[in-house]
């Protein structure tokens, strides 16, 4: 729902600045966020909807578009599967404060 790309709180979800792994598959994103211009572009995108992280998770997507995929795999629209496939998953937790 909110894409942790190189300005998250624009909310758009379609760019190329998503972090890449590196040669391991491994890959560290750091961000500071300006809490409040996400939250009010986040319910703009999904009216009525609040950030509330504690009820949230993180998923991330993509595999490398030489990976071999079933033609059972699908996507949203003409984003290739390639980049929608979910391949891992956390939960969101608090650190610090």
């Amino acid at each position: 729902m909110v894409p942790f790309n190189d300005a998250p709180e624009k909310m758009e979800i379609p760019t190329h600045t998503y972090p890449r792994a590196n040669a391991a598959g491994m890959f560290e994103y750091t961000k500071l966020v300006p809490l409040t211009e996400l939250s009010e572009k986040f319910g703009k995108v999904y009216p009525g909807g609040r950030i509330d992280l504690a009820n949230r998770v993180v998923y991330v997507h993509g595999v490398p578009s030489t990976s071999k995929l079933p033609v059972s795999v699908n996507s949203l629209g003409p984003i290739p599967s390639h980049v929608t496939l979910p391949i891992a998953c956390g939960k969101i937790v608090r650190v610090g404060r």
